[in-house]
This record gives C-alpha cells, sequence and structure tokens, in this order.
C-alpha cells in the first residue's frame, strides 16, 4: 500500500513532457549544401559558435523567442534560420493527469524544438579568397 502511494503521488507530481522530455533538448544542425561552416546560434539570452555539422544543447527556455541559426565565415551568405518551438505531443498526455499541465508549464516541457535542422551554406556571389 505504501508503494502504490509513493507510485500516485510521484505521478501527480511530474508532468508528462517532463517526464518524456525533460526540460533540455538536443537538435542535429547539418547541411545539405556542399559546403560546411561555422553557425552563429542565437538564444535568447546567448550566443556562440559551432561548426557544421553539429549538435546543439538546448537549455530550457521561459522565452517564445525562436532560436536563430545563422552560416559564417569568409564568402557565406549570412542567411538565418529561425527554429520555432511547438506544444510538444506529450503535453496533452496530462489530460490524464491535470496538474501535469501546470508542471509542464512551469518547468518548460510543454515546449519542443524540432530534432533536427538542415542550414543552407552559400557561397556570396563574385567573392574570392586568396589561399596561397
Amino acid at each position: 500500500m505504501k508503494k502504490s502511494l509513493i507510485a500516485i503521488t510521484l505521478l501527480c507530481l511530474t508532468g508528462c513532457s517532463t517526464m518524456f522530455n525533460g526540460t533540455s533538448q538536443t537538435i542535429q544542425a547539418s547541411t545539405a549544401s556542399f559546403k560546411n561552416s561555422d553557425i552563429l546560434v542565437t538564444l535568447p539570452t546567448t550566443q556562440y559558435v559551432k561548426p557544421l555539422p553539429s549538435e546543439l544543447n538546448i537549455p530550457p527556455l521561459e522565452s517564445k523567442l525562436p532560436i536563430t541559426i545563422t552560416p559564417i565565415g569568409d564568402c557565406i551568405k549570412p542567411i538565418k534560420v529561425a527554429v520555432h518551438k511547438e506544444l510538444a505531443n506529450s503535453y496533452w498526455l496530462n489530460a490524464l493527469n491535470g496538474i501535469g499541465f501546470f508542471i509542464d508549464y512551469a518547468t518548460g516541457a510543454m515546449w519542443q524544438y524540432p530534432e533536427s535542422v538542415k542550414v543552407g551554406v552559400y557561397r556570396k556571389d563574385h567573392c574570392h579568397t586568396d589561399k596561397s
């Protein structure tokens, strides 16, 4: 009986998206273009540079602003890609446990980014680099 009570209590204290997805997320960033480059990842609170292809570890974000990924480098067109949040499918499982809606909202686990994103890397017109 005691174990059942503990299990029910834990279930009531955890939202479905928090249990299944956690509060942080990983996005696979790659390119379908012929050339890889570095990318500038812009979050609402910070920016950092990573090479393509790369795995982006996204912390839980309170802001509903999208993540922006921009290829950078000599002769690379800085075409921005916006990655938007969507409601996680597991969030709707909270219908079975109403309190989970509030927990997932508070932890940010109700939102989910796509698992992967393609970044277009294109060369600027009339751009030549000297590599002597």
